[in-house]
């Protein structure tokens, strides 16, 4: 008997059914949503008072995301602590730049190699890469180094899309930004209670002067001396305690001029061994 008829037969559905499951599954991937792919290299925007945009690096390889920022300044606000920094593009467009004020999430300690200590603070930040809109947390560094004051690690990238090394600057930021945090404080447990109407928002020197539950209550008449004395002070070059005169003109410094060495512990009080804790 013949067996090669039938043989051939069931070959023919095998094949057909091959052939099905194979198109089925290129259908599905054919429907199924696109991943966006990105170049080593693209300018992201940093969302703020004014949006700024910075050349991001992209590194599936980084276990975090970095930004890199300028006069890096601790400050407590309302029991909190709080980090003023400002972020400048130069490598994009010479001098733009933006200051933000952020809660700090977590303050990394991290040994530098000629044995002292760095801190990094950990903020949240909105940002804008080709049409995503997202807010990510960063470590806030100071480096004059960097070519990309931007570094997008593995956590961001992984919700992002894919990166193809061989390419860079594929596309210009083009989303709808979310509100800044400066316009809209983020309610988060590290941020401040929201402020009544009626309360005027607090000044500069006002932050850096508020008391700590460990200090001892300043009269109202010293506070309006240490207002209208700030007036009269200046950024000058001086950055050091010993180059101070009083803990007013000390508060002004930090607050103001950049480069100032007068808040070793970061905890928003200048020069409290030579100043500031008689002051107060």
């Amino acid at each position: 008997m013949n067996h090669r008829p039938r043989m051939a037969r069931k070959f023919k559905l095998a094949a057909v059914a091959l052939f099905g499951v194979c198109g089925l599954h290129m259908a599905m991937a054919a429907d199924a949503p696109q991943r966006p792919s990105y170049g080593r290299q693209e300018h992201v925007r940093v969302v703020g008072p004014t949006p700024i945009e910075v050349i991001g690096a992209l590194d599936p390889s980084a276990e975090y995301s970095v930004l890199n920022a300028e006069d890096i300044k601790y400050f407590q606000r309302n029991g909190d602590m709080w980090v003023r920094f400002t972020v400048d593009n130069g490598s994009v467009l010479q001098g733009n730049h933006i200051v933000l004020e952020r809660p700090v999430l977590k303050d990394f300690k991290v040994r530098q190699r000629d044995g002292g200590y760095e801190h990094q603070p950990r903020v949240a930040i909105d940002l804008c890469l080709g049409v995503q809109a997202f807010s990510t947390e960063v470590r806030l560094i100071e480096r004059d180094d960097y070519t990309a004051p931007l570094l997008l690690g593995q956590p961001d990238l992984a919700k992002l899309g894919s990166v193809d090394r061989q390419r860079q600057f594929t596309q210009e930021p083009r989303c709808i930004a979310p509100q800044p945090q400066n316009q809209a404080l983020p309610q988060s447990p590290l941020a401040p209670a929201k402020r009544s109407e009626q309360s005027p928002p607090p000044t500069d020197s006002a932050l850096l002067a508020s008391p700590s539950s460990s200090t001892s209550i300043t009269s109202r008449a010293d506070k309006n001396a240490r207002a209208s004395s700030a007036t009269a002070f200046r950024c000058d070059g001086r950055t050091t305690c010993s180059q101070m005169t009083s803990c007013a003109e000390a508060e002004y410094f930090l607050a103001h001029c950049p480069r100032v060495k007068m808040d070793g512990d970061h905890n928003g009080i200048p020069c409290e061994q030579q100043f500031c804790n008689s002051d107060r």
